[in-house]
């Protein structure tokens, strides 16, 4: 079975029979309710070599029917399941959701800073549109205070 992490859109490789190019290569896929999609035609990219990019909507197992030039060739699987990186409860540290605290460590981790050697210390978002942490810092340079914005 294959596994793909999360929703949203992922690519589906298919090989046509003996990598024959310029086949029509179609699906149908079935949701985890049993609801049948329209039907999909993927993409050839080289040498029988075929994508889809299909939009998974929810959690669970997908089937899906391949077929080349009408004729039914094999069926796939896939099983849609929450990021093993992303726990299932949105709060985790203090009032913090995984979202807020991964822009704050990406700001920390590799985001621009300024102020190194001043009073305040900034860590900026990566796009540099706003700063993500604000520290202020003593004369030994440790922080006395701290602001977040992991919004």
């Amino acid at each position: 079975m294959s596994s793909y992490v999360g929703t949203g859109t992922h690519r589906i490789g298919y090989k046509a029979v003996s990598f024959g190019t310029g086949k029509t290569v179609t699906a149908y896929i079935w949701s985890p309710a049993n609801a049948k999609s329209d039907l999909q035609t993927f993409t050839e990219l080289s040498d029988g070599l075929y994508y889809l990019d299909y939009a998974f909507a929810a959690l669970g197992t997908y089937l899906c029917k391949l077929y080349e030039g009408g004729t039914g060739t094999t069926f796939a699987t896939f099983r849609i399941i929450s990021s093993p990186f992303k726990p299932a409860t949105d709060t985790l540290e203090g009032a913090y959701t995984y979202d807020q605290l991964f822009r704050l460590w990406q700001a920390a981790l590799a985001g621009e800073s300024s102020g190194g050697g001043t009073g305040t210390m900034t860590f900026r978002d990566a796009a540099d549109s706003k700063a993500r942490i604000t520290a202020t810092l003593d004369d030994n340079g440790n922080r006395t205070e701290i602001t977040l914005d992991g919004d």
